[in-house]
């Protein structure tokens, strides 16, 4: 009886209805349910069942809005599907998870209680929605799958997997063809096998890797999303394949491969190649986990790149080495087995990672670099070059903070420029150097390893500075100048000079107004001279004497700081004036009581000595002689007598003006006493260092001509060649081979070490030719023909060390302009102007025999027949250009062409048209053919006369072109691969349409129908076309500026808006879309009948501000707010091909009581990529209705009082686009009314 009366209060409450239910079936597309005699406490021992129950193409979404349970012993059990027995998704309270997604159209909801405490239970709501099951097994050999609720938004806190399971020997590749979720938070974890517990490929949308293969029969995706916002979701296909037995390309960022077969033998006469492609900024890991292979004959082969062209990284199984890194993003691995023996073979697993990078451009103003792999140990055979590039205003200074390499066998080269052309400024571990400042605003880091020892490399900091903090030039008549950095610290290891040079009859007063330097390291030394081979005048803090004043018209002072301590450094003041007395004649040279230390030698002969001599020399000497002959002139040079401190102490000598030209012997080292110059001057240099010294040296000089030749023939190479001062080729007789050239009209330079050459035709030679030219030779030759012809250039003969000397040839004047080609690939050159330059450098170890080249200089371009194509142009007032690489045409009419046509144009050009019409015209421009590299070379056509003007076009893309101004500018630019023919373009000026005012600046402009704004700050501007200016145009315009200019067209136009600095907002109040920011964007066209920009400008610097024209225009628009009750719009620029990329909204609202009937009356997409989406409300969050070209369906209508239509294309093939036709109707019908009561 006890039992009885504790059960039946029990169904009672129950079942009578006092409370919620207890359990039941859910049809309804949305609602709510309890527990049991919720919001009052449930009962005891309850055990109730909810089952939701969607339609067969819905998901279920459960989100528990209350829960509050006996935390030990009551539960809530959700599970995927029609029963208890289904996938269980989550256990309440304990997974303290609230929100739940069905897979398929079911969900089961199971509460149970015990008979102990109870609480007030819980609240829970569902939703059923048409879209995308949240995870699942896919088996199928392809398919497609989507995120759950797609193409609508998925849910908050989803949680959802799906596995691809493929049959035993195939592979999964999987493509997202769709990806928009919420970037921080929400992502897409791809796994390599058939659950989460196998490696992550890759995840998204962080990595922007949109295609995966699995390496084994499995994949695993698995979708999450957090409480927050949501997006559109995703779209994948994946198919299944049978696996590549036999290597393949790896792009999946880690992942492993096997040899064919594997865990079973590998085949007799396999050979397989896997190629590892990591992204560009990545590097390849490799690591063999396993390997079994017959030792004499199988192998694994592994390269460091893309093929096996590329170094070798390690051979399988003799190197006994199983791990690799690579040194750019890529590994290749190649598997042979012959026809023997075969064993079980290998297990490799690879990851790509983000590590210190093989190379590089530096532009940022500081950072730091490092070795490849760094901080593990470097790569073998790596050959990395970094260039850090300053702006032109700027110096870089470079600091190596670590270093630990192999000292024998690798290094890093630092170069004084953008390549390693230039001057070497340090080797390092050798020169115990790390720090460097660029005497230019570019550096050159080399970095090289052997196939031995590797060790942990370097770590580099570098910043760019102001070039004219650490020395200059100083010719102003008086100023200051200052340490580096000053007031702050100077650097470590600053070595600067300044030369203050006066005009030819002043001196040069300095006085130091502030010093503060490490005393026992760091130093000022002031040189009574340009340089300092000249006499010191005082060492700096040493002497604490602070002014100086010189004997001639210069002064140079240097700055050297050591590695250690640093302090403020110095300020200097300087001032020319003329000499009080006029300076003897013994100031004028710098000279000593005995021989002096270094000075310029131009006399005939003479002889010179160490300084003291013939007593010893003093420590610490450095003195610099300069021999400067005539200019057609050579030097010879003859020691007779030589005794120096001979491991120390040393003679060098330099074949030119200084010593940046080549050396050509030390001495005490080569014991060679003679030399002779390949020009007009000589340098030698004496240097001493603090210990032992001896008597020094005597040397004698003498000036004399270049021997010629007698024959008329040129000499051949031979082993009997005449001296290095004599002059290598004679005239060449008429029949000999090579270009016709005339001998009264031609230069024919042998031993010299470059020059410019201005004759019409002529040949050159590499120093010392037919003899060996020397080492460390850097020789440029510039070929300077009339301003309109080019240069032609045969080498008639090449023999150089192709390894480390080189011949490069540069379309200009310098070798900062295009390089033509290096050789020995190319022999044969034609500028595309009236240049060219020439540089050929040696190194230190073997030399040859050199070269022979060949120039005549010609007109750039054929002339036309009367008969060729083209249009009709008049002789007498054309510019016809060919063969040249820019420059300005100021003639009415004319013709000009990309470098070189008809033939193809060279790689690297950068050449630049500007058109010149008189003040009050126009330019027409049209190409009449156009051949080009369209992925790479460009020609842009801008609006003014440089690049910096608005951007009319870009070709191929459009071929006519108006200006609205008196200049157009073309640049065309070409990359260092493919090349075509070019172009050809005419132009012709003409008076503006419509007609200028007489004198009037600007565009074209109708002067009765436009408005010009200048100090306004903003207004409404309605006329059809004007110009508008910033504040007080063309001053500056004032601080704190805020000023708003609506642009305002009739109903049925858009607004066309060229300028160049403001904000533009794509509607009549910055409320609006914001459609551009300057300085960035110059060009704006309104999707709408109104344009508003708003200038803003702050409390400190002002600049001139801005110019602005706009013109309305008739044309379908981009999108709007539709209202009317019936009307009509179209696709962009209908009934002509909508524009790339466009991305338009249509809003049609109707009054609140009447729905919206949209009929597409024609369509015409590209089907694959461009669409028409129609949703079901006021914006896209609504439900999709239906997408146009894919449905085919032309007719709908809303559910509400609003539709919204979006319009999207791609960037690749357009199509004549769409119109479409609406009309709001009545109130909605019953019925619908009723769905939405009971929903």
């Amino acid at each position: 009886m006890k039992l009885g009366m504790i059960i039946l209060p029990l169904l009672l409450g129950v079942s009578s209805g006092v409370g919620a239910p207890c359990g039941k079936d859910l049809t309804n597309p949305r609602g709510e349910f309890f527990s049991p005699l919720y919001p009052n406490n449930y009962p005891d021992n309850a055990y109730c069942i909810w089952r939701l129950l969607a339609s067969e193409r819905q998901t279920v979404n459960l989100t528990f809005t209350f829960v509050e349970l006996e935390m030990c012993c009551d539960s809530i059990r959700v599970y995927d599907g029609p029963t208890e027995a289904s996938p269980l998704l989550g256990h309440l309270p304990q997974d303290q998870r609230y929100h739940f997604n069905s897979m398929r159209n079911y969900l089961t909801v199971v509460f149970s209680s015990d008979h102990g405490i109870t609480h007030q239970g819980f609240r829970a709501q569902w939703e059923f929605s048409v879209g995308a099951p949240c995870g699942g097994d896919l088996t199928n050999s392809s398919g497609e799958f989507f995120s759950p609720q797609y193409p609508n938004n998925y849910p908050n806190d989803t949680d959802c997997t799906w596995r691809l399971l493929a049959s035993e020997r195939q592979v999964v590749h999987l493509t997202f063809t769709f990806v928009d979720l919420e970037e921080c938070c929400d992502s897409i974890r791809v796994y390599d096998g058939p659950s989460a517990a196998y490696p992550l490929l890759d995840q998204l949308p962080q990595d922007k890797i949109y295609h995966f293969s699995s390496t084994r029969n499995y994949l695993t995706v698995v979708f999450s999303s957090d409480s927050k916002g949501t997006r559109q979701g995703f779209q994948a296909q994946w198919d299944f394949s049978d696996k590549s037995p036999c290597g393949e390309d790896l792009t999946n960022p880690r992942g492993e491969f096997f040899s064919p077969q594997y865990p079973n033998n590998y085949p007799n006469d396999a050979d397989c190649t896997w190629r590892l492609l990591a992204s560009e900024r990545q590097t390849v890991n490799l690591i063999f986990k396993f390997v079994e292979l017959e030792t004499c004959c199988d192998s694994i082969k592994v390269y460091d790149g893309p093929t096996d062209a590329s170094p070798v990284l390690g051979d399988l199984p003799q190197d006994k080495i199983y791990h690799f890194n690579s040194t750019r993003h890529y590994l290749t691995v190649v598997f042979s087995s012959d026809s023997g023996i075969v064993h079980q073979g290998f297990w490799a697993q690879w990851v790509f990672s983000v590590g210190a990078p093989c190379s590089g451009d530096l532009t940022n103003s500081s950072g730091e670099f490092f070795s490849p792999q760094f901080p593990n140990n470097y790569p073998n055979n790596a050959d990395c070059t970094w260039r850090l590039l300053a702006s032109e205003t700027q110096v870089v200074n470079l600091n190596f903070t670590f270093v630990d390499l192999e000292a024998c066998c690798d290094s890093i080269k630092v170069y004084d420029g953008p390549t390693d052309a230039y001057p070497l400024l340090g080797r390092l571990p050798q020169d115990q150097r790390y720090h460097f400042i660029s005497t230019r605003n570019y550096m050159t880091v080399v970095f090289l390893a052997d196939i031995s020892g590797t060790r942990q490399g370097f770590q580099a900091q570098w910043v760019f500075s102001d070039d004219t903090l650490c020395g200059g030039d100083l010719t102003k008549p008086r100023g200051e100048f200052f340490s580096p950095q000053y007031p702050n610290n100077y650097p470590n290891d600053a070595d600067c000079t300044w030369r203050l040079l006066a005009s030819e009859r002043q001196v040069v007063n300095l006085t130091f107004t502030f010093v503060d330097l490490e005393m026992c390291c760091d130093s000022i030394m002031v040189y009574d001279g340009p340089s300092a081979a000249y006499p010191l005048l005082g060492h700096l803090p040493i002497d604490q004497r602070y002014h100086f004043k010189s004997t001639r018209n210069y002064l140079t002072i240097l700055l050297s700081t050591d590695h250690s301590i640093t302090h403020q450094g110095f300020r200097a003041q300087w001032e020319f004036s003329e000499p009080t007395t006029e300076p003897s004649s013994e100031a004028l040279t710098p000279i000593s009581v005995e021989a002096p230390c270094g000075g310029d030698l131009t006399n005939p002969s003479g002889e010179f000595f160490s300084p003291q001599f013939p007593n010893y020399y003093p420590n610490d000497a450095r003195c610099t002689w300069r021999l400067l002959a005539p200019e057609r002139q050579v030097v010879n040079l003859t020691f007779t007598f030589v005794t120096l401190e001979t491991c120390c102490d040393s003679i060098r000598v330099y074949d030119g003006p200084n010593d940046t030209y080549p050396l050509l012997g030390r001495l005490t080292e080569d014991q060679r006493r003679h030399f002779s110059s390949t020009r007009n001057s000589l340098t030698v240099m004496f240097l001493s260092d603090n210990s032992i010294n001896g008597q020094g040296y005597r040397a004698q000089w003498v000036f004399s001509e270049p021997t010629i030749e007698s024959s008329t023939v040129p000499p051949e190479p031979t082993t009997e060649a005449p001296t290095p001062t004599s002059a290598p080729h004679p005239e060449r007789s008429a029949g000999s081979p090579g270009p016709s050239v005339d001998p009264t009209n031609q230069e024919s330079v042998g031993a010299s070490c470059g020059g410019d050459l201005t004759n019409a035709r002529g040949e050159f030679f590499s120093p010392q030719y037919p003899n060996n030219y020397p080492n460390n030779a850097n020789c440029t030759w510039r070929l300077l023909a009339s301003e309109t012809q080019v240069m032609n250039l045969n080498f008639t003969f090449v023999d150089f060390e192709t390894c480390c000397d080189s011949i490069r040839v540069y379309d200009g004047p310098t070798d900062a302009y295009p390089l033509l080609g290096r050789l020995p690939q190319d022999q044969r050159y034609r500028s595309t102007r009236n240049s060219l330059t020439i540089v050929f450098s040696s190194d230190s170890s073997v030399t040859r025999q050199g070269f022979r080249a060949q120039w005549v200089s010609a007109a750039p371009h054929p002339e036309r027949s009367t008969g060729s194509p083209g249009p009709s142009v008049d002789p007498t007032n054309q510019d016809s250009v060919g063969a040249s690489c820019g420059e300005d045409l100021t003639n009415a009419r004319g013709e000009f062409f990309s470098p070189q046509y008809p033939n193809n144009y060279p790689n690297n050009a950068n050449c630049t048209w500007t058109l010149l019409a008189s003040e009050t015209q126009v330019i027409n421009l049209n190409f009449t053919f156009v051949d080009f590299e369209t992925c790479c070379d460009s020609i842009r056509v801008y609006d003014g006369p440089t690049d910096a003007y608005p951007l009319l076009g870009r070709l191929p893309q459009d071929q006519r072109y108006r200006s609205t101004r008196n200049s157009l500018t073309i640049v065309f630019s070409s990359d260092s691969s493919v090349t075509r023919q070019g172009f050809r373009a005419q132009w012709v000026s003409a008076a503006p349409h419509p007609e200028r005012s007489a004198g009037s600046p600007g565009p074209s402009v109708d002067p009765t129908n436009q408005e010009s704004v200048g100090a306004s700050c903003g207004e409404d501007l309605t006329n059809a076309r004007g110009e508008f200016f910033s504040p007080q145009y063309p001053n500056n315009y004032p601080n704190n500026a805020n000023c708003t200019w609506r642009l305002l067209a009739s109903e049925t136009q858009v607004i066309n808006l060229n300028f160049t600095f403001v904000e533009v907002y794509d509607g009549p109040t910055d409320a609006y879309p914001l459609l551009g920011r300057l300085p960035q964007d110059q060009r704006y066209r309104s999707t709408r009948n109104s344009l508003t920009i708003v200038f803003s400008s702050d409390s400190s610097v002002t600049r001139q501000g801005f110019r602005a024209q706009w013109v309305s225009a008739v044309e379908a628009p981009c999108g709007g707010d539709l209202t009317n009750p019936s009307g009509e719009f179209f696709s962009p620029q209908f009934p002509n091909y909508y524009p790339h990329n466009a991305s338009c909204t249509w809003r049609l609202l109707a009054p609140e009581r009447q729905v919206v009937n949209l009929t597409f009356m024609f369509v015409h997409l590209e089907e694959c990529c461009d669409s028409i989406r129609v949703y079901d409300g006021s914006n896209d969050t609504y439900p999709l209705l239906g997408i146009l070209a894919q449905d085919q369906r032309h007719h709908f209508n809303s559910t509400r009082n609003s539709l919204t239509v979006v319009f999207l294309s791609d960037n690749s093939i357009t199509g004549q686009g769409f119109r479409a036709q609406w009309v709001f109707s009545g109130a909605k019908t019953e019925s619908t009314a009723k769905v939405e009561k009971e929903e």
